[in-house]
């Protein structure tokens, strides 16, 4: 009991603290309504009891600490339910163990965002309906047992969906080893299951033969993913109006993505304070938008010159371009404080902007593009008597 209760106490404290908007988002992304249209579209597809229970307590997670405890019931639940099983076919400590492991699987895949809860209800509806099959076969003639597994294995795909492979496998092991002399009939259950579950359900479900015995989807591997965590934070926070902590999470980050800017703008402009939010990268505007203007005003007439005239002392500054280029950075930094200070613009913006205007990359892609240009080209609009620059705005550019 105190194994339980840790393990308990330790789920809901990692889902709780550490990932808890999950269950926000989840809640956002699934719809339940108590409508006769929308309940019967349940029954369109296998693991209608699973499915509808699951997407019926993923509402709560709407509430804060109902998601993380609702998940925590559930699996302790499965583990109750599973740990019965194991111990109807051979009671034993392994049971406890097995069914620890289980719990403890279940709950690591929940750590996808899309994991729904119906995957755990159709475990706990496939043990139950073992469980009951343990019960109600132990005094059945032999063919009777196996029409009756089937039966049941039938109802566990329609109300479980995958729920039925864990019927299966507890109905088979529960009879080979209980019913020592009649081993081979759990062969012969799990194959008409199969094959009734394969000819009956592709009639009824608009679903291939993968997605129809393992419906509502087998769980995917997946790794905590704290920062999704942090993105769905700022997305429910928002959600939520709590615009305050909307603020104080995107400005904990280092590095903010796109979302996450994206709703921090948004409070901003709400609040009003977005233009002196904005005013904020004034300084990088000042820097990036004369170097980007500059240098490829600078680079183009370059490289229209290296790609237009031709000789040995062309041949040689562009080799010193290509030289420049594969200097690194750290190389540079030295001269360019030694000519910033020359010409006495140390402490000012240009001493920023002009070592970024003469870049030697981008002079030798240009080059390389007006190189490809056709020399037809070229001497047509000689021809049609365009100018030097005529021919550089109009063709080159």
């Amino acid at each position: 009991m105190a194994i339980i209760l840790l393990w308990g106490l330790a789920c809901w404290l990692f889902f709780q603290f550490f990932y808890s908007y999950h269950f926000f988002y989840q809640e956002q992304n699934q719809l339940f309504l108590f409508s006769g249209d929308y309940l019967a579209t349940y029954f369109q597809k296998p693991a209608w009891a699973a499915c509808m229970a699951g997407d019926f307590l993923t509402q709560f997670f709407y509430y804060r600490f109902a998601g993380p405890v609702i998940l925590t019931l559930t699996l302790l639940v499965m583990g109750d339910l599973l740990c019965r099983s194991f111990r109807q076919i051979h009671n034993g400590t392994w049971a406890f163990g097995a069914s620890i492991v289980l719990m403890t699987l279940e709950a690591y895949f929940f750590l996808h965002h899309d994991h729904r809860l119906s995957s755990a209800m159709a475990i706990i509806i496939g043990s139950l309906l073992f469980l009951f099959y343990a019960i109600a076969s132990r005094r059945m003639h032999p063919v009777v047992r196996v029409v009756f597994g089937m039966s049941l294995g039938i109802v566990a795909y329609s109300t479980a969906g995958y729920g039925w492979i864990v019927f299966a496998l507890f109905a088979i092991a529960y009879d080979m080893v209980k019913k020592k002399r009649l081993k081979w009939w759990g062969c012969f259950l799990t194959l008409g299951m199969i094959v009734i579950a394969i000819t009956t359900t592709n009639r009824s479900y608009l679903l291939n033969t993968t997605a129809n015995l393992t419906y509502p989807g087998i769980a995917h591997y997946a790794k905590p993913d704290f920062e999704l965590e942090k993105t769905l934070a700022v997305d429910n926070e928002y959600y939520f109006g709590n615009w305050g902590k909307v603020e104080q999470l995107v400005e904990e980050e280092e590095h903010p993505n796109e979302v996450q800017l994206f709703f921090y703008n948004l409070v901003k402009a709400q609040k009003g304070e977005l233009p002196d939010y904005l005013l904020k990268f004034w300084n990088a505007v000042i820097l990036v938008v004369p170097i980007t203007v500059f240098q490829i005003l600078l680079a183009a007439f370059t490289a229209y010159g290296f790609s237009r005239y031709r000789g040995r002392i062309r041949e040689i500054i562009f080799f010193m371009y290509i030289i420049l280029m594969l200097m690194p950075y750290q190389v540079t930094l030295v001269p360019n404080y030694l000519v910033s200070d020359w010409l006495g613009i140390l402490g000012t913006r240009w001493a920023i902007i002009l070592p970024g205007i003469f870049s030697p990359f981008s002079v030798y892609l240009l080059t390389k593009v007006m190189r490809r240009i056709p020399k037809a080209y070229y001497e047509a609009a000689r021809l049609d008597g365009a100018s030097e620059f005529q021919i550089f705005w109009h063709i080159c550019l």
